[in-house]
């Protein structure tokens, strides 16, 4: 999930905090995939650089429900917005429960469904208000997806911060990545920034869905790149 952090109610940390708190993550992936997604754990999917186990948000009804009252809200002034996607029938699925969940806890969304074409058009122009979207690398690499929350890739001058993130420590820290040769440090690098979004509540992980292979057994030396995608 993907809030617009210049625009209510998403420039209060708290009520992103409150977002992510509020998504069991677990039940989610039952319900929609089965076993053909995992809960996100962090930033980067499973098997990427700088991937680490139990950095996102547990799920905690009244942890959100007490941020979000100290951010003012409440049942007589609940958070509401709009939230678009384009129209596939998991997304829809997965975002109609995300928005039970944050019912519970006063957050009430409008979910806005567009055509694929008009979708990309919209956060091209970085238009949308916020939305459940895509992030992943061609390549398997984490500086594919951690490179969308750079300021110089906020549309309409830039592509892909549709959160339109703006951290000159962030941006100096994926520079320094970029740079590095060493994996290990890069992996590291990676942590680091994806503590940053985290902590901040830039990015609301949710799932991360399972690319499946087949493979003859008459191959040998296959290698497949990590090319799953996130939620």
């Amino acid at each position: 999930f993907l809030p617009k952090v210049v625009n209510e109610p998403f420039t209060d940390i708290r009520v992103r905090q409150a977002l992510s708190y509020a998504i069991d993550r677990e039940t989610l992936v039952s319900v929609v995939f089965g076993e053909g997604a995992q809960p996100m754990e962090c930033v980067v999917p499973y098997g990427f650089s700088g991937y680490e186990e139990g950095m996102t948000y547990p799920y905690d009804k009244e942890k959100a429900i007490s941020l979000l009252k100290e951010a003012g809200y409440d049942e007589n002034n609940p958070v509401s917005f709009e939230v678009w996607i384009h129209d596939n029938s998991e997304y829809q699925k997965a975002l109609e429960i995300i928005q039970s969940m944050w019912d519970e806890v006063g957050v009430h969304i409008e979910i806005k469904v567009l055509e694929a074409a008009a979708m990309s058009a919209a956060m091209a122009a970085n238009e949308q208000p916020t939305t459940l979207g895509a992030v992943g690398s061609a390549n398997g690499l984490s500086v594919d997806i951690l490179s969308d929350y750079l300021a110089r890739n906020i549309p309409p001058e830039g592509n892909g911060n549709r959160t339109n993130y703006n951290n000159p420590e962030y941006d100096a820290l994926i520079d320094q990545a970029i740079k590095e040769s060493d994996p290990e440090k890069r992996a590291e690098i990676f942590k680091q920034c994806q503590e940053i979004l985290l902590e901040n509540a830039i990015c609301i992980p949710v799932f991360c869905k399972d690319i499946i292979f087949a493979q003859s057994n008459k191959l040998e030396g296959v290698e497949l790149l990590p090319l799953n995608r996130a939620y």
